[in-house]
């Protein structure tokens, strides 16, 4: 299990693995990110293309996006990548059109994140093949300035691609 945990703001969460010590880091970007195929993407300077990034020990990864589609009143589908080097890890496809859905495809196999509503409490469950295999929590209490997470997932599951799941999580949450 991994907890994640926020000070006073919320571009930078600090994980840690079971065991209580700090493994890594999830960094929002500061600029607003520019997608890889928006109209955008050519004028905006490099300077100001930031990426998510994510730390797990002595990996660093980071987060790309794409738009799937283009409309002017709603929101658009997304598709968020996570990339270690040049290799791709997930993908994550995003609808935003009625409830929203969470897809991501990964080397686990297909998951689906699934939005639990709580009153004043975050909850995502973590399913595979329609069976629960975890859950992504926020366990704050009566704070408003630093929150935490609880990311339960079974050890198999790369402690990356659970961390892109948090991303993916406080992206629905805080966005």
């Amino acid at each position: 299990m991994i907890t994640a945990r926020s000070g006073f703001t919320k571009f930078r969460y600090q994980l840690y693995d079971a065991g209580g010590c700090l493994a890594g880091q999830l960094l929002l970007p500061t600029f607003i990110p520019v997608p890889r195929n928006g109209w955008a993407a050519d004028v905006v300077p490099e300077a100001f293309k930031d990426h998510v990034k994510i730390s797990w020990g002595n990996r660093s990864l980071r987060v790309e996006y794409d738009l799937l589609s283009d409309r002017a009143v709603r929101p658009n589908d997304l598709k968020f990548t996570l990339v270690e080097g040049n290799a791709t890890l997930a993908t994550a496809t995003v609808c935003v059109s009625g409830r929203p859905t969470w897809t991501i495809d990964c080397d686990v196999g297909q998951i689906r994140l699934i939005r639990q509503a709580r009153f004043f409490r975050h909850r995502f469950a973590v399913l595979s093949d329609a069976v629960q295999i975890g859950r992504i929590r926020e366990t704050t209490g009566f704070s408003l300035w630093r929150r935490k997470f609880e990311i339960a997932l079974p050890d198999t599951v790369d402690p990356a691609l659970q961390a892109f799941l948090f991303f993916l999580c406080v992206n629905a949450w805080f966005r």
